[in-house]
C-alpha cells in the first residue's frame, strides 16, 4: 500500500493498514483519528497540504460510504427474499409430511377394489363369451359398468386426500403462528456463512445461546459486540437450543435509530475526560468518563478490593459496568457476581484463556459507547497478560466527542508498564484509602 499513496488507495484500504502505515510514519495520536482525517495526516506527512486535499478526501469518503450503504441494502433485501423462500419451502415440506395417511390408504383401497373387480369381471366375461355367445353383450355391459366405476372411486379417494392435505396445511399454519417466543438478550458474535451467535454468557458458549440468521445480521448491520434484545424461538436443530426470530433493539436503539449510521469506535474523535465517577471513594484519585486508571498497592489483594469497591460505587448509576478477573480466587467473584456482569478465568488455568472473553466484553463496551452510552470495564490483573495485549486493551479507554465513553480501571502491581498510559494512578495506602500518585498521574 505504501508504494502508491493517493486518496483513493488510502480511503479504500482497511483501517488496520492505515494504522500500521501511520505508526511507521510516526504520526501522533493516529488511533483517535477518523479515516478521512488519518488519510489527510498520512498525505501531509508526504508533503501534501491538508487544506487543499481535505475537500477531495471528504467527497471521496462520502461517495464510498454511499456505495457501501447501497450495497448493504441490496444484500439485506437479497437475504430477506432468500429467507422468505426458505421458509415457504419448509412450510410446504411440513404440509406434505403432515398429510393423514389414513385418507390416502382409503382412497387407494377404494380405487384398487373397484379397479381389480372390474378387470377380473371383464376377464371372466371374455372367457365365458367364447363358450356362450348369446350372453356376451350382457356380460360386457357389466364389465363396462365396472370399468366406469373405477374413476368414481379414484375421484372419491383423491377428494378425501386433498381434504386431508388442506386440514394438514391449516394445522401447520396455526401451529406456526402460535409458536411460543422467548425474550432474551446477549452479545453478538459473528460466525461463518454470514450468520452468528447471540452469546448469553460471555465467559463461554452454552446451549442457551441463540443462532442469529444471516438475514437479521444484514438487516441490522450487526457487528461483533453488539448488545441485542430479541425474541427467540426453539431451534429445530443446531448447536444451540434457540434461534433468533426477530430483533427488537440493538445497543438500546430500535430499527429506525439504527438506520442512522454511526462511525466506528476508532474513527470517532477523542474528547477530553468527561463526567467524574465515584467521587466519595476516589476522592483523591479522580476517575472520569474515558479515564484509564491503574489501582496499585503493597499487595495485589488490596488493589483488587479497591477495584471491587469502585464497582459498588457505580452500582445503580447509568454507567454500564462489567468486571473481568484475569487470575481469580474462587471467593473473589461470588460477592459481586449478583450485581454485575463478571467474567472470570478458571482458577489454575493459563491467564491467556481469558482473552477471548475479555475481548468480547471490550467489543460490547465499544459498541455501546458508539451508541452514546457510558461504560466502565474493571479488569483485575490486566498486567498479568502479555504486555502488548494489555497495553492495546488499556488504550481503548476514551471519551468520545460524538458518542459515549469507555472507562477502564485495572489493578496492577507497583511499577507496571500500564502506568505510562494511565490518566490517573491510585495507590492503596493504610486504612484501605486510595491516594493519587500525583507524580505519575496527569488526570487534570
Amino acid at each position: 500500500m505504501s508504494a502508491v499513496l493517493d486518496i483513493d488507495n488510502l480511503l479504500e484500504s482497511p483501517l488496520a493498514d492505515l494504522h500500521a502505515l501511520a505508526g511507521e510514519l510516526e504520526i501522533e495520536g493516529y488511533r483517535t483519528l477518523r479515516k478521512p482525517d488519518l488519510t489527510i495526516a498520512i498525505l501531509e506527512s508526504r508533503g501534501a497540504i491538508g487544506d487543499e486535499i481535505r475537500p477531495a478526501v471528504e467527497a471521496k469518503a462520502e461517495a464510498l460510504a454511499a456505495i457501501k450503504a447501497e450495497r448493504e441494502r441490496e444484500l439485506a433485501e437479497q437475504e430477506r427474499l432468500e429467507d422468505e423462500a426458505r421458509e415457504a419451502a419448509a412450510a410446504e415440506r411440513a404440509a406434505r409430511e403432515s398429510r393423514p395417511r389414513s385418507g390416502e390408504r382409503a382412497g387407494r383401497g377404494q380405487r384398487g377394489g373397484n379397479g381389480r373387480g372390474g378387470r377380473s369381471r371383464g376377464g371372466r366375461d371374455r372367457k365365458s363369451a367364447e363358450r356362450q355367445p348369446s350372453e356376451r353383450t350382457a356380460r360386457n355391459r357389466g364389465g363396462a359398468k365396472s370399468e366406469r366405476a373405477e374413476p368414481t372411486g379414484s375421484k372419491a379417494g383423491s377428494s378425501q386426500s386433498e381434504e386431508a392435505r388442506g386440514r394438514g396445511r391449516k394445522g401447520q399454519n396455526q401451529a406456526g403462528s402460535t409458536e411460543p417466543k422467548t425474550p432474551i438478550s446477549g452479545v453478538f458474535e459473528p460466525g461463518s456463512g454470514g450468520g452468528g451467535r447471540l452469546r448469553t454468557d460471555m465467559s463461554r458458549r452454552v446451549r442457551g445461546d441463540a443462532d442469529v440468521p444471516r438475514g437479521e445480521v444484514r438487516r441490522w448491520s450487526l457487528k461483533r459486540g453488539d448488545l441485542i434484545e430479541c425474541q427467540a424461538k426453539k431451534a429445530k436443530r443446531g448447536r444451540t437450543d434457540l434461534v433468533v426470530a426477530s430483533i427488537d433493539r440493538v445497543n438500546g436503539q430500535d430499527a429506525e435509530q439504527r438506520k442512522q449510521k454511526t462511525p466506528k469506535f476508532d474513527e470517532i474523535e477523542a474528547a477530553p475526560l468527561g463526567e467524574r465517577f465515584a467521587k466519595r471513594l476516589f476522592k483523591h484519585a479522580p476517575v472520569h468518563a474515558g479515564s484509564r486508571t491503574v489501582v496499585t498497592g503493597p499487595t495485589r489483594a488490596a488493589a483488587t478490593e479497591m477495584l471491587f469497591s469502585l464497582a459498588d460505587q457505580l452500582a445503580g448509576s447509568s454507567v454500564v459496568t462489567s468486571i473481568v478477573v484475569v487470575a481469580p480466587r474462587p471467593e473473589q467473584t461470588e460477592a459481586v457476581a449478583t450485581k454485575f456482569d463478571v467474567v472470570a478465568a478458571k482458577p489454575g488455568k493459563p491467564v491467556e484463556d481469558i482473552l477471548p472473553a475479555l475481548e468480547l466484553v471490550l467489543e460490547r463496551d465499544r459498541r455501546l459507547a458508539e451508541a452514546g452510552h457510558n461504560t466502565a470495564l474493571l479488569i483485575d490483573g490486566l498486567d498479568l497478560l502479555a504486555p502488548e495485549k494489555a497495553s492495546e486493551i488499556f488504550a481503548s479507554a476514551r471519551n468520545l466527542a460524538s458518542g459515549g465513553s469507555l472507562t477502564i480501571a485495572c489493578s496492577a502491581g507497583a511499577g507496571s508498564p500500564l502506568e505510562a498510559q494511565a490518566t490517573s494512578i491510585g495507590f492503596v495506602a493504610g486504612g484501605r484509602k486510595l491516594k493519587l500518585d500525583k507524580k505519575s498521574s496527569w488526570s487534570l
